[in-house]
């Protein structure tokens, strides 16, 4: 491949990503959902709860109702349910992070027994290739400044951008999975594990990235053959938030997760170097 077919290729991919709240793609009418599984392999189960109090956590983002899949972005938030900021357990930024070593990431699907991947299956219209990730999702990205347009501040964000060279048909009565994370809370690493005293978090989605576009809340966006987006709603309430040890939390019972809420408009700073 030819370096000016490879500019062109990635070129192609980050103006996909490009936020955009049009809604009228292939995959208009698709449901996400995020569960708990009962563990990060292919002998994993959902978990029915959506609170967990488990040393070992998996989450699991998946998506219903696609009909061409492209890429997806995808943005988690996590927050402290009792506590003024996300605990440091939780803070797995990286190399020389507090929770250093006790976080893993599939930015695809962790049982694909049960949720086929929507990226790489090999079934329908076969696996998305020349994927760029303009992020990776790759750590909690620490969020404490303003110019991360989240409230409160001091949350993290799991986040998910990628893209493929072309699309590719999916069936849309399957479940696929687009994202998984965990985290390891049983290591006594820092405050907020289980040996430290568990500290309760909430994970949500929160389309809120780049700050400039404007919040789109509770869901995720996907790119199809045709490079048009599709915002795509978590299903409500049930499947739209996850809470670990959120029995701590006086809040609703139907979203416990309403401590984090989105910030007005402001600059996006570092990530919109992303976008250049």
């Amino acid at each position: 491949m030819t370096k000016l077919l490879k500019t062109l290729i990635t070129v192609a991919v980050v103006s996909v990503l490009a936020f955009s709240v049009a809604s009228a793609g292939q995959n208009a009418g698709a449901t996400a959902y995020i569960y708990w599984l009962s563990a990060a392999t292919t002998t994993g189960t959902v978990i029915g709860s959506r609170d967990i109090t488990s040393c070992t956590a998996v989450c699991q983002v998946t998506i219903k109702g696609l009909s061409n899949f492209r890429g997806a972005d995808v943005q988690l938030v996590i927050n402290s349910l009792t506590a003024s900021g996300l605990p440091p357990a939780w803070q797995a930024t990286g190399v020389g992070g507090p929770a250093d070593g006790n976080y893993s990431v599939k930015w695809y699907s962790y049982n694909t027994t049960l949720f086929p991947d929507a990226f790489l299956t090999t079934t329908a219209g076969g696996v998305v290739t020349g994927i760029v990730k303009t992020q990776d999702a790759s750590a909690v990205n620490y969020q404490n400044t303003a110019s991360a347009c989240l409230t409160p501040h001091n949350v993290g964000l799991i986040w998910l951008s990628a893209a493929g060279a072309a699309g590719k048909g999916r069936v849309s009565t399957v479940e696929y999975g687009v994202l998984g994370w965990k985290m390891l809370l049983c290591t006594g690493c820092c405050v907020g594990d289980i040996p430290n005293g568990p500290i309760g978090v909430c994970i949500a989605p929160n389309f809120r990235q780049p700050c400039s576009a404007g919040e789109q809340g509770l869901k995720m966006q996907t790119v199809d053959a045709t490079a048009t987006k599709d915002m795509v709603p978590f299903s409500s309430p049930n499947f739209c938030w996850l809470t670990w040890f959120g029995i701590q939390h006086p809040g609703s019972p139907n979203n416990p997760c309403w401590l984090v809420t989105p910030a007005a408009n402001t600059t996006w700073g570092q990530i919109k170097r992303l976008y250049h």
